[in-house]
């Protein structure tokens, strides 16, 4: 519209950035602490399965988390990175796949 506050018959796109956010770092659990990437996922109790993918490091790193595992899949594959997982560290060449209970 002509009002630049409005998002008349459309989307806000910072409004769905901020979403995204709220849910990667949120309930993905995604942290970038003193240079290193944590991941410690707490899913709400109604969903199942939440899905995305970051760039780290010039590295695209796929996430599937469910109930019970987290899997992330290092899709550019160029190097390893360093995640860390409930204070577990892992080298991601390709992918792994980490078994978690339910906190």
């Amino acid at each position: 519209g002509e009002n630049m506050k409005s998002s008349n018959d459309g989307i806000h796109a910072a409004s769905i950035a901020g979403i995204w956010q709220s849910v990667v770092y949120g309930f993905g659990g995604v942290r970038m602490l003193h240079g290193k990437l944590r991941v410690c996922p707490a899913l709400p109790d109604s969903w199942h399965k939440l899905d995305f993918a970051i760039f780290w490091h010039g590295q695209r790193l796929h996430m599937v988390i469910d109930r019970n595992t987290l899997t992330i899949t290092n899709e550019t594959g160029t190097r390893a990175v360093e995640v860390e997982v409930y204070g577990q560290n892992y080298q991601i060449r390709d992918s792994i796949h980490v078994q978690y209970a339910e906190l």
